[in-house]
């Protein structure tokens, strides 16, 4: 049985926040302060400026920033990356839930005076 998971993003911030009681200050380009948050909260981060879209390039080892400042670009790149992956995750919980029921149903056939 597998669970299903809550999507998340990951945000570099740039303004101060408080996160279960803790202050958490923005760091430097070089060296950003990151947090992974759900899909909902990174849309009310950004949407508020607090935070930019935060992705790792592997090829060079730098970060990558999208969107600047946090203006409207970046909340809609959240958005749409949010839709997204909110998507995936129900086609793949769809698949997963189709999967069980088919499984069921050969457990179901397999079992001895079961015939119809």
């Amino acid at each position: 049985m597998s669970k299903q998971t809550a999507t998340t993003v990951i945000l570099a911030l740039t303004s101060a926040i408080a996160i279960a009681g803790e202050v958490l200050k923005p760091g430097t380009r070089d060296k950003p302060t990151l947090i992974e948050v759900t899909t909902e909260e990174a849309k009310d981060l950004l949407r508020r400026g607090k935070a930019v879209l935060h992705d790792h390039d592997p090829e060079s080892g730098n970060s990558v920033f999208s969107g600047g400042t946090g203006g409207a670009g970046t909340a809609e790149e959240a958005a749409a990356a949010a839709e997204a992956a909110e998507r995936e995750a129900a086609a793949l919980a769809e698949k997963e839930a189709a999967d069980k029921a088919a499984a069921e149903e050969a457990a179901a056939a397999a079992k001895p005076g079961k015939r119809k």
